[in-house]
């Protein structure tokens, strides 16, 4: 059985946090909305509504942020396409053995790993990389590791179908 590739292009998630940053504009316009119409002023303004001014403003920077990796490392290293391959069950599982070893090796709890499961992940998936790439993924910066570990760890799931359910929050307008 031939496993499968596929091409993860950093550009598409620049364009995705584009989104990301969209909805939180727009959270934060509404949220200016309701300001407007409820309260005299910012004085006015209680500390609960403030709180969730701030909560969007964080989130809005951190996307700033991966924004700012994933353009710095495409201009960087000359390219934005990596292409991964499918991992095989025995692959899962000697990863996830490795893990398991290095954890009792430290006496630590596995919650603890968990850059080491990425980082095992993203050796044994990426078979190619933007040619001025550093060889091993340990060496990327940490945003570009989390969009390519949730890329391998989706591909190696659900393959290319996404089975992810929508909630009745989200689909309504």
């Amino acid at each position: 059985m031939t496993l499968n590739e596929k091409t993860i292009d950093l550009d598409d998630g620049l364009n995705a946090l584009d989104d990301d940053i969209d909805h939180v504009e727009d959270a934060q316009d509404e949220l200016l909305d309701v300001i407007d119409d409820e309260y005299d002023g910012y004085h006015a303004v209680p500390a609960e509504v403030e709180r969730k001014w701030e909560a969007l403003e964080d989130q809005k920077q951190s996307i700033e942020g991966q924004q700012n990796a994933l353009q710095r490392v495409i201009d960087e290293w000359d390219g934005a396409e990596f292409v991964i391959q499918e991992l095989s069950g025995g692959q899962l599982v000697a990863i996830q053995d490795e893990v398991n070893s290095a954890a009792a090796a430290d006496g630590m709890d596995m919650d603890g790993l968990d850059g080491a499961r990425v980082v095992a992940m993203l050796q044994k998936s990426i078979v190619q990389a933007p040619p001025g790439a550093p060889d091993n993924p340990r060496d990327y910066p940490w945003a570009v590791m989390l969009y390519l570990f949730e890329k391998v760890n989706a591909f190696n799931t659900t393959g290319d179908t996404d089975f992810q359910s929508t909630s009745l929050r989200d689909a309504m307008p």
